[in-house]
């Protein structure tokens, strides 16, 4: 994190914590005031340093202590409540804790945590020194705000006058006139035009000034024009290995996390109602949804001016992945100066950053393991105070995690974001339930089916993140050759208790569908991803009545039925798909999975509807013709037995909006477009079948918008 936003992140913290938190603070109070005051005063002076352009590495090297003691002293004090307090730091189950009972339910905890909050508040006051030092260091190295980069009109050529242009004035409707037939454009522009003529003016005099390193001036041009949180985010990644792939989603939850993100509209008065421990405030949703857009916003911004490139973009059109050449990541490296020194750069990209932990010197020798720094960075845990201050840890496809190891991750009670997808996993340990601070829990492409206990509460979590999709099977025998699996972790019975969830995707309520009941009350879910057992009656209707709850948050659904009990044609009552008066107005993207029983009714209402993945759905051609009335349809997946004819056909004034069409498993062996008019939009035709003797693909030439055709077979005799 930047000196800016760490300030930023501290003084709101510190903020809500002296005015709601000041009686649990007790002795400590004092100290946390005096650090408060201090930061405050270095605020405005990083603010301006910020905005300028250039500086020296002193002035870095300083900005770099300010981070680091803001982030340090916020973890600390949200250490020290967590302590003292019977939920997360600031949280009461309940949303309420007075009175005698509350009181004497609180002393054993108070009595057990004593060497910690020791620990802590000896910490807090060692924190309070270092502010000091950090600010008479300022004056003794002369740190002032800068001057202001400005170039003047001075330094740029006048702009050049049309041929015949007249000099004299005018009145308004002559001047309105004269902007349209000479093309000047309007008052309301000028400073627009003044600004790029200063910057085109200030690359020019760069660009002749060091004509050997041109790249790196044009990449320092575009960095300089960042807003200050662009060049938060942007530097972030130097963290990460030369040639790394970021998943998108997974760099924008990390950006969040470690608070690269703020929402600036939000005044330091209101801070504490969206501190990290109240989420009973109903005005704390919007906020944090909003923050969600701006870090969506600021990757496709770094997109968009050429810092990332995309790797892999999403039959919707959705960028998955994106990669940094190499010429930007050096750059973005010696810029930012933003990693810890003394972690290596294999290990840097898992921890939060500027985390302050160590590495020992000391490695196992008979280790020839990747992850052999990894694992004993865990091993130290116990014997370490800095790992309680860290928000994040990502172990993705990290291998040789043992049951010692998880053990030592549960005593990171500040921990915020935890990933262990695709790593060797099998279960969880019962401590799991003492990250009371986790937003983030992503544990895809493992063997975990359950959490250690029936019930488990994580009152901060935003993203539970679960399941192992097998990919369709590549074997020689054809009929099984499209067949994919969803096993996933079982829907925990605290679920109805998180009240932040805005993902949980997939959790398999097979075994207890009166779980269901719970997911009803989580009005901020956006994304909701359910297995049931098609052979246990009962569950449909109940997850449908759940997303009747939801009408007004859900974005996505995806419904996976195993088991089917019946075969094509014979669906039992129960299990239809129930009528909604209420559908989800807002879903975007749909998975359908081993329901036969057709499409919802309700499907045509859903006017934001833009992907639809079908598998197991046996559907006619008159469902097709449904689907191609969806008015903003851009991307169709039709998957293993989802459509029981052979033959595809697109009409006239059918799919007008569709981008994408992906075609496997199915018994279909002929797709045409009959005129110009059917799917006029499409881009890409994604067509993969097992042997078969004739396939026949016709009217393609009736797509003009066609880039990408894909055909992946044994056999392929085209008509």
């Amino acid at each position: 994190m930047d000196a800016q936003g760490a300030l930023d992140s501290l003084l709101g913290r510190l903020t809500a914590v002296l005015v709601s938190e000041a009686k649990l603070l007790g002795g400590v109070r004092g100290d946390v005031e005096f650090i408060k005051d201090e930061m405050e005063s270095m605020d405005s002076l990083v603010a301006h340093i910020m905005e300028a352009q250039h500086r020296d590495r002193q002035v870095r090297t300083w900005m770099r202590h300010v981070a680091g003691l803001s982030r340090d002293c916020e973890a600390c004090v949200m250490l020290y409540l967590q302590y003292v307090t019977p939920g997360p730091a600031g949280h009461r189950r309940g949303g309420k804790c007075c009175g005698l009972l509350a009181y004497l339910r609180r002393i054993p905890r108070l009595v057990r945590t004593i060497p910690a909050r020791h620990r802590v508040a000896t910490r807090i006051r060692e924190l309070k020194v270092r502010a000091l030092d950090v600010g008479e260091r300022r004056l003794k190295y002369g740190i002032t705000v800068p001057p202001a980069a400005v170039v003047t009109d001075d330094d740029m050529p006048p702009p050049a006058r049309p041929p015949g242009w007249p000099e004299a004035d005018y009145d308004e409707e002559d001047l309105k006139r004269r902007e349209l037939l000479y093309g000047e454009p309007p008052v309301q522009w000028s400073d627009t035009v003044d600004r790029s003529w200063a910057e085109m003016n200030h690359l020019y005099l760069s660009l002749r000034q060091y004509r050997k390193n041109t790249s790196r001036i044009m990449l320092m041009f575009c960095y300089n024009e960042l807003p200050v949180r662009y060049k938060t985010c942007l530097q972030y990644m130097s963290i990460f290995p030369q040639g790394h792939i970021f998943r998108r989603t997974r760099l924008i939850r990390r950006w969040l996390t470690e608070g690269l993100v703020i929402d600036r509209r939000i005044s330091g008065n209101n801070l504490g109602s969206v501190r990290s421990g109240d989420h009973h405030n109903s005005s704390s949703s919007r906020p944090l949804v909003q923050l969600e857009e701006q870090a969506e916003h600021v990757f496709g911004a770094l997109v968009a001016r050429g810092f990332l490139h995309p790797e892999i973009t999403s039959a919707a059109g959705k960028i998955k992945t994106c990669t940094m050449h190499h010429i930007v990541h050096d750059f973005i490296a010696t810029e930012a100066s933003f990693m810890d020194t003394c972690i290596p750069p294999d290990v840097a990209h898992r921890l939060s950053i500027n985390s302050g932990i160590a590495l020992e010197e000391a490695a196992p020798p008979e280790s020839n393991s990747p992850f052999h720094r990894i694992l004993s960075l865990l091993g130290s845990i116990p014997g370490s105070d800095q790992w309680q201050l860290l928000k994040v840890l990502d172990l993705e496809d990290c291998k040789g995690l043992k049951k010692k190891h998880l053990k030592n991750i549960c005593k990171i009670v500040l921990l915020k974001y935890l990933s262990l997808r695709n790593t060797d996993v099998t279960q969880l340990p019962k401590q799991i339930k003492e990250l009371q601070c986790l937003e983030t829990f992503d544990i895809r492409q493992t063997e975990i089916r359950a959490f250690s206990t029936k019930s488990v509460f994580f009152p901060m979590l935003k993203h539970l993140l679960a399941g192992s999709k097998g990919s369709p099977s590549r074997s020689s025998n054809n009929s099984h050759r499209f067949e994919e699996s969803l096993p996933t972790v079982q829907l925990p019975s605290g679920t109805q208790r998180m009240k932040r969830l805005q993902i949980l995707s997939h959790v398999d309520a097979s075994n207890n569908v009166d779980d269901l009941i719970s997911i009803g009350q989580l009005l901020q879910l956006r994304k909701l991803g359910v297995v049931l057992d098609g052979k246990k009656a009962g569950g449909m209707a109940l997850l449908f009545e759940q997303i009747e709850k939801l009408h007004g948050c859900l974005c996505s659904l995806s419904i996976w039925i195993n088991h089917l009990a019946t075969s094509e044609g014979t669906v039992p009552e129960t299990e239809k798909i129930a009528n909604l008066a209420s559908p989800p107005k807002l879903l975007q993207s749909l998975n359908i999975s081993g329901i036969t029983s057709g499409l919802p009714n309700w499907i045509t209402k859903l006017e934001r509807l833009t992907e639809i993945t079908l598998r197991e759905t046996y559907l006619a051609e008159d469902a097709i013709q449904v689907l191609g009335k969806l008015r903003i349809l851009r991307c169709l997946r039709l998957r293993c037995k989802s459509y029981t004819g052979t033959n595809l056909t697109f009409s006239a004034e059918e799919f007008k909006h569709l981008k994408s069409l992906i075609v496997e498993g199915c018994d279909i062996t002929t797709i045409s477009f009959t005129n110009i008019g059917a799917a006029p939009k499409l881009e890409m035709i994604i067509w993969s079948f097992a042997s078969v003797e004739t396939l026949s693909l016709s009217g393609i030439d009736y797509l003009p918008k066609l880039k990408k055709l894909e055909l992946n077979g044994d056999k392929t005799w085209l008509h």
